[in-house]
């Protein structure tokens, strides 16, 4: 048997230019929340840091300490960034609940929520909104990537990156209300760089942790640890006493050789008899009885406290379920691993698998689509090798999307990529009674041969109506500029631009941006891409 237990993490990245010393800055805040009105308490060091606030309901603020009243119940993402007057930048973010709004289009009536979980680039939905008791609900959902739905529990595949996901539900009794959440599929904008990460271990007020980063081929030059209690380490691998037995919000910021930086965060929780990150949690389980193919489960979970808000069933043979105690019949024998991973209202999420054996059935009827692929071929090829199971079935056909616009009917087929980048490669097999799909994400790396652009400096930062971008490039080409907030969702885009070889430089108007944190990106036509962070003030 096997269960794991899992927190909200938030991961950030910041991509300094070459010769970026690294520097020390850290972000936090506190919040006071009285109906609908939250008192936001910020926290920094560094020097001279400027305090930039997204309260998650499309407004923003300025200001160390600052006080915002939301229109709408709901869960909001709250992040406060912060830049010093050395240029480090720093971003914690943290959800608050909203339930004492009066007015606006919630008016106490119905609320927009979803939960979320992603596996191999492919992300669950789930509704979780209150209708206020209308006798009909309709749903849009925007994934931030140009797609839509109007299902009430959609599943959406998506390349790597992070996206902002909105619900807006509508009622019968013309209630309406929208809700946001950020969706990080595939590592986001670490996926392809270092990576911070630790785990660790407590003992009644002592925490011991081990840092698990990846520098992204560069050597890791330097570690700067925040306990959430007001102190700080650059130990590789730290050991820290708490004064008091409390919930704390610990990030390790990691700096490389090459000026890559990432931070990884995680709560620790120090007390109650310091059992680890599972003694004060949910905890997921349940009890099955087997009847020939049909089998009824019975969910045992404990919330840890909190709300259990979705249940989400893996069966092992394909199918899924989101109820709290399904019934399931199982089309052919065999031994099954089935998962229940349950979400709740604190945003802790666990999974418990057990083996369950299925001994009668029809093995006939069933597809599963599934392969593995490897490279070798030629510096932007792929072999793949087809592991798929047509179920007894006297025929199955093949069709391969390689996410480039390439497909292919064979049966393992070869591929050869244009340019260096993430796809998304998909194989869908079909036999006269089945079709099963089945995706993966494949990471191609640039040639030697890419044109090479240098890190990009933006200046000034913070700017207000104007800014210049210098960059530096081996080859002559057209750059295709384009800015993007911190979820990674594409705000402005700017005309094509003719890069020289060597140094070049380029101003663009920020005047009519709005006042924020965002990401320029400049990308050449192989492919490559460099990016910087900019804050905009006005």
């Amino acid at each position: 048997m096997k269960r794991i237990t899992t927190l909200l993490l938030i991961t950030l990245t910041t991509i300094f230019h070459a010769w970026a010393k690294p520097m020390f800055c850290s972000s936090a805040f506190t919040v006071t929340i009285d109906g609908a009105t939250a008192a936001f308490n910020g926290e920094a060091t560094g020097v001279s840091p400027y305090f930039s606030w997204d309260f998650g309901d499309g407004t923003y603020g300025s200001g160390e300490d600052v006080i915002h009243t939301y229109s709408d119940n709901g869960l909001y993402l709250v992040c406060l960034s912060v830049i010093t007057a050395d240029s480090c930048f720093s971003v914690s973010c943290d959800s608050i609940y909203i339930d004492g709004a009066g007015g606006g289009v919630d008016s106490g009536e119905c609320s927009a929520a979803f939960t979320w979980f992603e596996t191999f680039g492919t992300v669950y939905f789930t509704d979780a909104s209150d209708d206020g008791g209308a006798d009909d609900i309709y749903w849009q959902w925007n994934f931030g990537d140009g797609s839509m739905s109007d299902a009430e529990n959609p599943v959406h595949t998506y390349l790597p990156g992070t996206y902002e996901v909105c619900l807006t539900i509508y009622t019968s009794d013309s209630c309406s209300s929208m809700f946001c959440d950020l969706v990080t599929v595939g590592g986001g904008i670490d996926s392809m760089s270092c990576s911070a990460g630790f785990v660790f271990d407590t003992d009644d007020d002592m925490a011991y942790f081990e840092n698990t980063s990846t520098g992204g081929g560069a050597d890791i030059v330097s570690y700067w640890w925040s306990f959430g209690d007001g102190t700080y380490s650059d130990a590789e691998n730290p050991s820290h006493l708490y004064a008091d037995d409390d919930i704390y919000f610990v990030c390790l910021t990691i700096y490389t050789a090459d000026s890559c930086t990432s931070t990884y965060c995680s709560e620790v929780i120090i007390g109650g008899g310091g059992g680890g990150i599972d003694s004060l949690l949910c905890a997921a389980e349940y009890e099955y009885t087997v009847s020939g193919t049909e089998v009824d489960f019975v969910n045992t979970s404990d919330g840890g406290g909190a709300d259990i808000w979705t249940y989400y069933w893996e069966f092992g043979d394909g199918g899924t379920s989101y109820e709290e105690d399904p019934t399931h019949i199982f089309a052919f024998e065999g031994v099954f691993e089935v998962c229940l991973t349950i979400f709740t209202s604190d945003s802790c999420s666990s999974t418990y698998c057990q083996p369950v054996d299925i001994t009668d059935g029809d093995t006939t009827g069933v597809c599963n689509a599934f392969f593995e692929y490897d490279f070798g071929i030629t510096p932007w090829g792929i072999f793949t090798t087809n592991l798929s199971d047509d179920g007894g079935a006297p025929t199955m056909t093949y069709s391969w999307d390689f996410g480039d616009g390439g497909t292919s009917t064979e049966f393992e087929p070869v591929h050869e990529y244009a340019i260096g980048g993430s796809y998304n490669v998909c194989l869908t097999v079909t036999t006269p009674t089945c079709s099963d799909t089945y995706c993966l994400v494949v990471d191609i790396a640039a040639a030697t041969d890419d044109i090479l652009l240098g890190g990009l400096v933006v200046t000034p930062n913070p700017a207000h109506d104007n800014v210049q971008i210098q960059f530096s490039s081996t080859e002559t080409s057209l750059a295709q500029m384009y800015v993007a907030d911190l979820t990674g969702k594409q705000i402005y885009a700017l005309s094509s631009e003719p890069v020289q070889t060597g140094f070049n430089a380029i101003q663009i108007e920020t005047s009519t941006w709005e006042s924020g944190m965002y990401v320029i990106h400049i990308q050449l036509a192989d492919g490559s891409i460099a990016s910087e962070k900019i804050l905009v003030v006005h």
